[in-house]
């Protein structure tokens, strides 16, 4: 029953939510690549870096400034898409489902996400 509570509480997250669970479970596993930042980040990440030097080194042909969020690939390639993008392949939900799964007493203790809490304190009260 858990699993299935479990998958349906992630599907239901909403969008930071569901990215910072994402980007942990990309860490975890060194998939770097696959990190979702928010485009709100981009000055933040890329301080230091003059304008020239930027569009020298990284390839930005699928790149907009105007979308929501982005990933910089193995290749240094920038991508960026909208939230409707999102949730069609960006999120390894699978993998952050094993994730929690697997660790079932670290999420009780220590995730902001109500809805998660929530779920995993009713089911620690349900064995």
């Amino acid at each position: 029953m858990l699993k299935l509570k479990l998958m349906d509480c992630l599907l239901n997250l909403n969008k930071y939510e569901i990215i910072d669970l994402h980007n942990e479970y990309c860490e975890e596993n060194s998939y770097y690549s696959d990190r979702i930042e928010y485009m709100d980040s981009f000055d933040d990440l890329f301080y230091d870096v003059k304008i020239q030097d930027f569009l020298s080194r990284y390839d930005v042909e699928d790149f907009r400034f105007n979308d929501e969020f982005f990933t910089i690939d193995d290749n240094g390639d920038l991508h960026s898409f909208n939230e409707d993008e999102l949730f069609e392949d960006k999120i390894f939900y699978d993998g952050i489902y094993d994730m929690i799964y697997d660790n079932l007493d670290y999420y009780r203790n220590n995730t902001y996400i109500a809805k998660l809490k929530e779920l995993l304190d009713e089911y620690e009260s349900e064995e």
